[in-house]
């Protein structure tokens, strides 16, 4: 009764985009704001909290929010059943785990957690007292979504209906993929950065798309728990990296978690069964398809770059030299002369 009557109860509706400044307004009693900065405070018996936040007209609102709880929090989102948009929300860092409810689903949420909801969604969020959490936030309009990503990149089910359908889902990966985690930190030291320029703005358009795009095609395994682990758990990483080698590595942290083992029990079980590790078998599976797409003649090194997921032709060169111990240009003008 005691720990009920130490709950903090919150309550708060999903806002469109272009409704940021007037919801923040509303709230001016409570909230410190720093518009130079683009940064809101809070502080008082409860928690303490500061976020910087990126308006990038009506399409994006980025919010990176640092929390710390005094007493144990119960936070309701309700559902506006008005328009659509989605809120693509990461766990930067956290001391405690929290819990997270959406209908009769419970989610344990860790750092490098990932979801994705949209507007209609309603969940609860509890947080125990003395908890510390930074997490990255981008809100996104369907606008954005229709102008700036590929829908047939979608490849899970629960992220199509998410995106195509009014619904109350959620998706949530216990860990997100190295890349998406690249790209997301970058995104969180940009927030709130009063010199942003329109070029930069145009830039972080970009970083968001290019980031929603990678999870869009990612190809999501149902986890299992470690105790029905198979025998040919290597076999089964193996056949997955072997879809997944026109996007970077997706880091050892998200395979283990997609096949319910350990870091270290993946290592050892691919090794005792492929003789090497998870990343040189994709790396090498990797510069084995770049060798068939180089070997057309009018497919450019930057192309099966970019086709194969690289940020730039640099980075590609360097692995496909370590690879094969020739460039992938000089690699070409000898396929073409044979």
């Amino acid at each position: 009764m005691q720990e009920e009557q130490n709950t903090v109860e919150l309550q708060q509706q999903f806002f469109p985009i272009s409704d940021f400044h007037t919801i923040m307004d509303k709230w001016s009693d409570l909230l410190d704001h720093n518009p130079t900065k683009n940064i809101y405070t809070a502080d008082n018996d409860y928690h303490s909290f500061t976020f910087s936040y990126q308006l990038l007209g009506d399409d994006v609102l980025i919010l990176h929010q640092k929390t710390h709880c005094y007493a144990k929090h119960r936070m309701e989102l309700l559902p506006r059943h008005e328009g659509k948009f989605y809120t693509l929300k990461y766990l930067l860092n956290q001391n405690k785990s929290a819990r997270l409810i959406s209908g009769d689903d419970h989610y344990d949420m860790y750092q490098s957690t990932i979801a994705l909801f949209s507007n209609y969604a309603n969940y609860v969020t509890e947080l125990p007292a003395g908890y510390h959490e930074e997490n990255l936030q981008i809100v996104i309009s369907h606008n954005f979504i229709d102008q700036y990503i590929n829908k047939q990149h979608i490849s899970h089910p629960r992220l199509q209906k998410i995106i195509d359908e009014p619904n109350d889902l959620m998706f949530l990966l216990p860990q997100a993929p190295s890349p998406i985690k690249s790209k997301i930190k970058q995104l969180a030291q940009t927030v709130g950065d009063p010199s942003s320029t329109p070029t930069n703005k145009l830039q972080i358009l970009t970083h968001i798309s290019n980031t929603l795009d990678m999870l869009f095609q990612l190809q999501i395994e149902n986890p299992m728990e470690p105790s029905s682990l198979p025998v040919n758990v290597a076999q089964q990483v193996a056949e997955y990296l072997d879809d997944y080698l026109k996007m970077p590595f997706p880091g050892m942290d998200f395979l283990a978690a997609q096949f319910g083992i350990s870091v270290s029990g993946l290592k050892r079980h691919f090794k005792q069964e492929m003789n090497t590790t998870p990343f040189r078998y994709y790396r090498h599976k990797q510069m084995q398809l770049a060798q068939k797409k180089l070997q057309g003649t009018k497919t450019t090194v930057s192309e099966v770059a970019y086709q194969l997921g690289f940020d730039n032709a640099s980075n590609f060169i360097r692995a496909f030299k370590a690879e094969f111990d020739i460039t992938p240009g000089r690699y070409q003008q000898q396929y073409s002369t044979e």
